[in-house]
């Protein structure tokens, strides 16, 4: 490099010469990068619909010539006078996105955002306001301060980041845009908490790439909403829970049917379409109070969003990011790490192989519906093999209809618009998908008295009803089909109280169970009477007003005013629902027999092994179950415990340090297979047993600083740990059941299980340390589940101990809770014999059950 360092070089770029046509590979001159400039042999670049929609010429802010492309990675070739955050031979990443760390935004620490050379960058130009690109005797413009399509490009000093050399270009260069875009979204914009409910828009490369991030920060339900039914296959590969099409729900909104999956509604919504109306139902898709909403693809020019005010009064939040609110210099290496150590998947978003000659039929690719990310080896001009395009999958498809392009607007520091980054709704919108989208109406001035009907036409891929005359009761209403209330009568039939002469049943003689249905004269009544009057209907009195819900006071600081000591108070009503808990635990309790009780990790350890390989079974057990259910947990450690292969011959076979060390990883991936986040797993596991044979001689630590600084164990694992393998209890081990249920019941207000760790600790006495984290993991995993939770079969909620209860379900469940009697029967033999009958009283009927 150093025979061009201060030269102008000629090299191969593709150029967009004007809007709508191919781009044309041209040898072009790039100048020698000024003050406070870098030179960068840009090595691959992968290809983004932002790039599509300029060359369409639809962007307003569009110009030509320019060369485009700004997913770039590639070696520092040259620096210029006062450049000293990175050095020539530096493997760097191109930044859309600067950070100088001196202007209003970048010192605010509130935004990612940087102002000083966005008037330069929007109008193509270096921040002297010139350009470093010349072809046929006429400057090109350049394109979001990146220009990666082409092999040498210049860029703002504030405008790269330096990457280790271990880490490949190919997969380093998608972190310039999209990846980066939807995993920040969820891990730095939302902060995604562990456990909670999260629905993404569109299953792109943003919208997967949010799945990612929530994936990573241990979300519970991870929901993709998308219309290409060859999706799903690719949302759940990269970590979502469901997947659902709003063409196929038949008599539900998308909103509807979240808000039924949620319990309510979700925590976090992404919109990755650019849709309007998307990003209207991800909103109110949105749990009341609290539910966040972010808005990461950006409609088209002209495009407004709107909903109802209520929607936000009652704290839902609309957020948007650009670029996922990362900070490209300081924080993209972050993804990079978490990319190496097997938490970010890049190869996966990889779909094609392009070479730089092969630039246009690249373009082409991107429109399929099987094209999630094609990169572009800009080193290579001739076509690429057939081995270069790797398999996706999903059905390769001719690209249908018209390509949807949205723009991504980004306000100036003047607070005019600014094109700077612009995002397909999805990677494909196919003609059927458009005219779904179609289907959804712009949105439009609600009426003056807004009715359920009117609200209607804003439901996603509902057709606009005809409106009916009906005042909202509620704040809260979803929007739904209306529903017309029953005319009223000038005679009703009266409804006498069901007494007991009047169940009639017919006892039946068997050894087994049976139930007969007895039919009831409640409702047979034929008297007939007048409507009730005004007056009639006046002297009647108001009912007795309801008794107020207790409320539950969470874990709170209590201060003596006489010695100004300080103390935590614990939750009301704490001991009364912990021994509701021990009740349910115990046999014949509705939480009795959870996964925990016979295939926990304390119940794993080989009885036969030394005490030393028994505490080693025990952290390996604690490794495994890491976003695992525990029933795979157990299977998997059986395996381990009588297939991993003797170190040497004569050794015994099963689970120990020396054939954990001498495994190879292959092998020992292919038997945890089954296990969340094998190929991560396998990596710890070695080398956990590396440092359990170098640092503990064999042994596992015996203190929570040494259980934490083994790879993979956090403070979860260690606490539980130290109490099974030590039978020493330090902490409490708290996982996602124990975080979300101390929650839930309001026992603390913390976002993520180590702040519930100490919540708990500051006022749970030590001696239930221990066991409450099999008594609660226990019934988060029979009753209180993390999606759909058995209300009516809670002793919680029967006793009004439960704040969260589903007073629905709870209701049924008092309905149909057996109330068992004895009565005397008559054996086979004439001797008598009791047996417990249940009746099951309802409505209309008496069901009798012989125990």
């Amino acid at each position: 490099m150093a025979s061009t360092v201060g030269k102008t070089i000629t090299c191969k770029a593709a150029v967009a010469w004007e809007a709508g046509k191919e781009l044309s590979i041209e040898d072009i001159e790039v100048l020698p990068p000024r003050a406070h400039e870098v030179r960068i042999e840009i090595y691959y670049t992968g290809v983004c619909h932002t790039d599509a929609y300029t060359l369409s010429g639809k962007d307003p802010e569009g110009a030509f010539p320019i060369v485009l492309g700004h997913e770039g990675a590639g070696i520092v070739e040259s620096i210029g006078e006062g450049v000293t955050n990175v050095k020539v031979g530096d493997h760097v990443v191109a930044l859309y996105t600067p950070e100088c760390g001196e202007c209003k935004f970048c010192k605010s620490g509130k935004t990612n955002l940087c102002g000083k050379i966005r008037a330069t960058q929007g109008k193509g130009l270096m921040p002297d306001g010139t350009s470093r690109f010349r072809c046929k005797g006429k400057d090109l413009l350049h394109f979001m301060g990146t220009s990666t399509f082409s092999q040498f490009t210049v860029v703002a000093d504030i405008s790269l980041v330096t990457i280790e050399q271990e880490a490949p270009f190919d997969r380093t260069c998608l972190l310039g845009c999209g990846i980066t875009t939807g995993y920040g979204a969820a891990r730095i914009t939302a902060k995604v908490e562990e456990g909670s409910n999260i629905a993404v828009f569109g299953a792109g490369c943003v919208g997967l790439s949010v799945v990612q991030g929530a994936v990573i920060n241990k979300a519970g339900q991870i929901i993709v909403v998308d219309v290409n039914p060859a999706k799903e296959e690719w949302a759940r590969k990269f970590g979502a829970t469901h997947f659902v099409n709003p063409t196929e729900l038949k008599d539900q909104t998308i909103v509807d049917k979240l808000i039924e999956m949620t319990d309510g509604g979700c925590d976090y919504t992404f919109d990755c379409t650019g849709n309007v109306n998307v990003m209207r139902a991800a909103l109110e898709a949105c749990h009341k109070g609290w539910g966040e909403s972010i808005v990461i693809g950006v409609a088209a020019a002209g495009q407004e969003i709107s909903t109802r005010p209520f929607q936000l009064v009652t704290g839902r939040v609309w957020k948007g990011c650009a670029f996922g609110g990362v900070k490209g210099r300081s924080q993209l290496n972050e993804l990079v790490a978490d990319y190496k150590r097997g938490a970010l998947k890049v190869d996966e978003f990889i779909t094609h192989r392009k070479t730089l000659g092969e630039m246009n039929n690249a373009f082409e690719t991107m429109k399929q519906g099987d094209c999630i990310r094609a990169v572009v080896d800009m080193r290579t001009f001739g076509r690429a093999s057939r081995g270069g395009v790797w398999e996706t999958g999903l059905p390769r498809q001719k690209a249908r209809g018209k390509t949807r392009l949205v723009e991504a607007a980004q306000l100036n520091l003047d607070g005019h618009p600014a094109g700077h980054c612009r995002i397909m709704r999805s990677s494909r919108v196919s003609r059927d998908a458009a005219k779904v989208f179609d289907r959804m109406s712009e949105p439009v001035s609600p009426p003056r008295r807004t009715t359920r009907s009117s609200l209607a036409r804003f439901a996603l891929a509902t057709a606009t009803t005809e409106e009916i005359k009906s005042e909202i009761r509620d704040i809260e209403d979803v929007v739904s089909l209306p529903v017309r209330k029953r005319r009223r009568v000038n005679t009703i039939k009266s409804e006498a109280p069901l007494s007991s002469n009047e169940i009639k049943t017919k006892q039946v003689k068997t050894e087994h169970i049976k139930t007969e249905r007895i039919k009831s004269e409640h409702f047979k009544s034929e008297h007939i009477k007048p409507e009730p009057t005004e007056d009639s209907l006046s002297s009647i009195p108001s009912p007795p007003p309801k008794a107020p819900r207790r409320a539950r006071k969470p874990a709170r600081k209590a201060v003596d005013p006489s010695t100004g000591d300080t103390t935590i108070e614990p939750p009301s009503d704490w001991e009364a629902m912990y021994n509701v808990v021990r009740k349910m635990r115990a046999p014949g309790g509705a939480a009795y027999g959870a996964a925990v009780d016979t295939m926990g990790c304390e119940r794993l350890a080989d009885p036969n092994a030394s005490p030393k390989d028994q505490r080693y079974h025990s952290l390996v057990a604690l490794m495994l179950s890491s976003q695992t259910k525990d029933t795979v947990t157990s299977v998997v450690m059986k395996k381990l415990q009588t297939e991993l292969p003797a170190y040497t011959p004569g050794a015994p076979v099963g689970l120990n340090i020396n054939n954990m060390i001498a495994v190879e990883p292959n092998l020992l991936n292919q038997t945890i297979w089954a296990v969340g986040f094998h190929n991560n797993k396998t990596k710890y596991l070695k080398r956990t047993a590396e440092i359990l044979r170098d640092e503990w001689d064999g042994d596992i630590p015996d203190t929570i600083e040494g259980l934490t600084s083994l790879p993979g164990v956090g403070p979860k694992m260690a606490y539980l740990c130290m109490s099974v393998a030590w039978n020493r209890t330090e902490g409490i081990g708290v996982d996602v059941h124990v975080h979300r249920i101390t929650n839930l019941w309001g026992w603390n207000k913390t976002k993520n299980p180590e702040e519930t760790r100490h919540a708990l600790q500051s006022w749970l006495p030590h001696d239930r340390w221990r066991e409450i984290n099999s008594l609660l993991v226990g019934l988060g995993q029979a009753v209180c589940l993390p999606v759909g939770r058995k209300c009516g079969e809670c002793e919680l909620g029967f006793e009004g101990l439960c704040k969260a209860a589903d007073r629905k379900k709870v209701s049924e469940g008092r309905r149909i809770k057996a109330e068992k009697v004895e009565s005397e029967d008559e054996g086979d033999d004439g001797t008598a014999v009791k047996r417990e009958v249940k009746l099951e009283v309802t409505q209309d009927a008496v069901v009798k059950h012989e125990e």
